[in-house]
């Protein structure tokens, strides 16, 4: 890393939207749009398996909507995986084991993200192959219970934010297709869950796509200047508030 050189590249599944890396670093995960499959790369010998994960088959091939996108991993190194609103695909990397369990949101699902309470909150984008439902949020509570939160509005990825014990799914406008926008949607979990409802946009230029928490150092402090003891009797040549 220090010198800038590719230390060594390792082939993965065709068209890859989300990369992962396990929380100790011994694999990466890749979720490979176009082949209905999850790539697992061990870092240290950069070996690759392929886990084919395609709960609703892969006819179609290409044109296929029904494809994985991006995952959230669990504690115990599951991914998890939404497929069109109608299934989550649970994806156990050691044994290539692959369990479903039912979505809600019957429609075409991108990004997803998981708090620490095990919330998930899902970005859906519209009608697209066999979803037919607008697009939408969805949130998964622990338990498995969902709530489904129309919107006009399109998201490509998703990411959490945790103040404390409390989280809101932040999702990005910059959707892939037609529908992208300038800004991000945040959306508390625990008021989603409730039935309230709440969130709020924040403008951002450029139609942005992705979001990366992250954690920064608090600010340094330094001593206050010595008030000034110098007067000036000149007229202020500014206007408007200091």
């Amino acid at each position: 890393m220090d010198s800038g050189t590719v230390e060594r590249s390792t082939p993965v599944g065709r068209r890859p939207f989300d990369v992962l890396i396990s929380d100790d670093g011994s694999e990466v995960y890749t979720i490979d749009h176009d082949g209905f499959t999850v790539t697992v790369v061990d870092t240290a010998t950069s070996a690759t398996r392929s886990v084919e994960v395609a709960p609703f088959g892969t006819e179609g091939g290409l044109a296929s909507f029904e494809k994985p996108h991006y995952a959230a991993l669990t504690p115990d190194g599951d991914l998890l995986l939404p497929y069109q609103g109608r299934a989550l695909a649970r994806v156990d990397p050691a044994s290539g084991r692959v369990t479903t369990t039912a979505l809600q949101a019957d429609t075409h699902q991108h990004g997803v993200a998981r708090a620490d309470d095990g919330t998930l909150v899902i970005a859906g984008n519209g009608p697209f192959g066999n979803a037919a439902s607008g697009a939408s949020i969805e949130v998964v509570a622990p338990d498995g219970r969902s709530v489904v939160l129309r919107t006009d509005r399109r998201h490509e990825t998703v990411a959490v934010w945790q103040d404390g014990d409390a989280a809101s799914g932040v999702l990005a406008g910059g959707y892939t297709q037609d529908g992208a926008w300038d800004g991000l949607t945040v959306l508390p979990l625990a008021a989603a869950l409730d039935g309230t409802h709440e969130s709020y946009e924040v403008e951002v230029p450029g139609r942005p796509q992705a979001i990366v928490p992250v954690t920064l150092p608090a600010p340094s402090t330094s001593p206050s200047p010595p008030p000034s003891t110098s007067t000036s009797t000149s007229p202020s040549t500014s206007e408007g508030t200091p």
